[in-house]
Order: structure tokens, then sequence, then C-alpha cells
């Protein structure tokens, strides 16, 4: 993803401060895409305490009724009407070129979300038994490393999810554990096969990852195995104006999350989509990147042991 920040700045107001947002431009939405953006713009908003525009809890006030009949607009219309405007418009600047034009009626920022929501995540027989049939068909190719073929499996799990298809834990390894080389993955397979309470994604993942590792470590070549990803950190803009001397954010934990999935590919961030802290998104992407050092270590040694060979060989000649 970008390494560009969100710029968040204030506007003077009464009673309460205008809040600016811009998305990173890097992940706009298309008509494949929905689970990551999703995401990340969620990210974002609970970050700066704004995804109340868009869940229906924080809808326009009502207006005020005066004793003769008529109405008032509610004193904190104009702060609410501005606020949502400056979100929907950042919400459009998320779209790509050919879904702007679904949500150019709307009048709300809320409205905008439903129908992006209603249109790219609602169920549908057709799309749902074909995702099932994905699902059922995937393998791991030779030449794919386990987090990619994991991923893939984990990207059509969570939009059965969205679907309202929520697919058991159990099933989900099943279906992983399946899809493996029987004889390559024997040895896991069996092990996982043998627990009595089921295993958590992350570490099927981790434990595959290290039998992975240790297939590379025997084998005489060199195989295709998943390299660490670069995260260049988030650059937030130092403004100086005075109106720009905020209270401090009621969520950083939200807000950290937001910068973490910013630093990440669209892959990454449905890796770790459903972390519930920024702790446990950090963890879970050493978990996924660990076995880098291994690999390192695994390769030194056997060359100092092919040197060691060589020496004892050279002394008996």
């Amino acid at each position: 993803m970008s390494t560009e920040g969100t710029v968040v700045s204030s506007i003077p107001t009464t009673p309460s401060p205008i809040t600016m947002i811009t998305f990173p431009s890097s992940l706009k939405l298309t008509s494949t895409n929905y689970l990551s953006w999703k995401t990340q713009i969620e990210a974002f908003l609970q970050g700066l305490d704004l995804y109340k525009f868009i869940d229906g809890s924080h809808l326009a006030p009502l207006p005020t009724k005066n004793a003769d009949g008529t109405t008032t607009p509610h004193a904190t219309y104009t702060a609410w009407y501005r606020q949502d405007r400056l979100l929907y418009g950042a919400l459009v600047g998320s779209l790509s070129a050919p879904i702007v034009s679904l949500i150019t009626n709307a009048n709300s920022s809320f409205e905008a979300w439903k129908i992006l929501s209603n249109t790219y995540a609602s169920p549908s027989r057709g799309h749902i038994k074909q995702l099932q049939h994905r699902l059922k068909h995937t393998t791991k190719t030779a030449n794919q490393n386990i987090t990619d073929y994991m991923q893939s499996i984990k990207v059509i799990v969570d939009e059965l999810s969205i679907l309202g298809k929520t697919m058991d834990t159990e099933d989900v390894t099943d279906i992983i554990l399946t899809g493996l080389d029987q004889k390559q993955y024997k040895p896991v397979i069996e092990a996982i096969h043998a627990r009595d309470n089921p295993i958590h994604f992350h570490e099927l993942h981790e434990k595959l990852i290290n039998h992975e590792l240790s297939i590379a470590q025997q084998s005489t070549q060199s195989p295709i195995i998943h390299q660490p990803i670069t995260a260049f950190p988030a650059h937030t803009r130092n403004h100086s104006k005075p109106w720009n001397n905020r209270s401090p954010n009621p969520y950083p934990d939200k807000t950290a999350i937001a910068y973490l999935f910013q630093a990440l590919t669209e892959d990454r961030v449905l890796q770790v989509a459903n972390c519930k802290s920024a702790k446990e998104v950090w963890d879970a992407l050493k978990i996924r990147h660990v076995g880098v050092d291994m690999v390192q270590k695994a390769r030194l040694q056997t060359l100092k042991n092919k040197t060691e060979i060589e020496d004892d060989e050279g002394e008996k000649h």
C-alpha cells in the first residue's frame, strides 16, 4: 500500500471541530476488492471516531418543532452536515471511476455506504455456490508457497462470511489440509488430525510454514518460499497551525491498526483483517514471516557442513 499518511486537520467551528480526512489513494474500490477496501476504510474511520456516520448510529439531527407548527433546523445540524459531506467526499475519492456513479444520488455518507454494501456484499445464491466450488477445488500448486496458498483460501472464506455463510474453523482446516501434498505434508496432517481441539488459522499457518522450511532445508535445490514484506513507515504531515492542537486521540489502538494496514499490501491486509488490536496485527505479521531467519540459518549450516566434508576429503588425499 501507499506510504502516504492520512491527512487529518481541524477547521475551527462551534461547538465541535470538523475533521477532514484523506484516504490513501492506492487502494481504490473495484468490483473485486470490496473486503480489503472495507477493512481499511473502517479502520481509519474507527480511529478518527467517524465510523458512527456510516453505521447508522449518528444520522442527521431532526429539526426542532416550534409552538406555531413551524420547524427550525437542529442546533447541531450544520456541524453534522459539514462533517458528513466531507466524509462523503472522502469516500468518493476512494472509489474507482466506474463505481462512483453508484452513489451519485446518495444524500449522506451512510446512504453511500449502504449502497456499496448492498452491491458488493449482498448474498446471491449463484455467487455463493461459485465461491464454494472454488474453495472445494483449491489446492497448493508446486510453485506456490504456504502463505500464498492459505491466503487464497482465506480470501474465499472471508467473502463467504460477508455473504452470511460463515464457515466452521474445523471445516476450513480440513479444506487447507486436503489441498496439500499428502505425502510431503503427512507428518503435519496427521498431527493436526490427532488434536482434540480445533486449530486456529494463524497457528496452522505457523506449523505449515515451519514444515515448509524443514522441506527446504532437506532439499538440494532452493525452493520458492515466502519472503518478508518491507513495511515503510507512514509519514504524517506536521501542521503548525494553532487549530491543529487537538485533544489526545481517544482511539489510539484503532488508529495504530489503520497505520499498520496502510503499510501493507492488499493481500496482507486480508490476512490480518480479523485481528482485534494493533498488537494482534503485529504478532500475526511476525508469525507469517518468522521463518525467514530460520531459512538463513539452515542455509548457513548446510554450507558449513559441505565445507567440513570437503576438508575431510582433502586430508584423506
